[in-house]
């Protein structure tokens, strides 16, 4: 889970995540995606990262930005269930699925999400994602290729 910033600070930010086991990828970006916190979820994927959503282009750069900021101006929490995690050295295959469903906030089309959404929305999605190793003092891991292939919500 993300950890809220320490006293003393203002309130709403979360510091940024740091997955010490590729399993711990999905949940943390979920986390934050759910407290709005685009640039946590970026700090969690590799500069060169790509997304590859099921009904979109892939996004990359500016556009996994974009996708992500999407996500969190819905404002309704997002849920990621691991199925596995796997390693082989320096990378790992992680697989799932992601959810989320709530009364999404209605934006002003000058501020709006990259693409419509109803005031109700309700989206699934099964995840493989690739995750890399990044050394340092203490060593992460960062996503870096994800795809979502639909689902049909509950």
């Amino acid at each position: 889970m993300c950890t809220p910033t320490g006293a003393g600070r203002p309130r709403g930010p979360f510091d940024a995540p740091a997955a010490h086991q590729p399993d711990a990828l999905l949940p943390l970006v979920a986390d934050a995606l759910s407290a709005g916190d685009v640039d946590a979820a970026l700090g969690l994927y590799t500069p060169d990262a790509a997304l590859l959503p099921w009904h979109l282009p892939r996004a990359d750069g500016h556009r996994l930005r974009d996708l992500l900021t999407s996500l969190a101006q819905l404002k309704v929490p997002v849920h990621v269930q691991v199925a596995d995690a796997v390693t082989a050295g320096e990378l790992a295959l992680v697989t799932g699925s992601w959810s989320l469903e709530g009364s999404a906030v209605r934006l002003p089309p000058t501020g709006g999400p990259v693409w419509p959404w109803p005031d109700r929305v309700a989206l699934s999605a099964d995840v493989q994602a690739i995750a890399r190793r990044q050394h340092g003092p203490t060593p992460v891991w960062r996503l870096v290729l994800e795809r979502w292939t639909a689902r049909a919500p509950r």
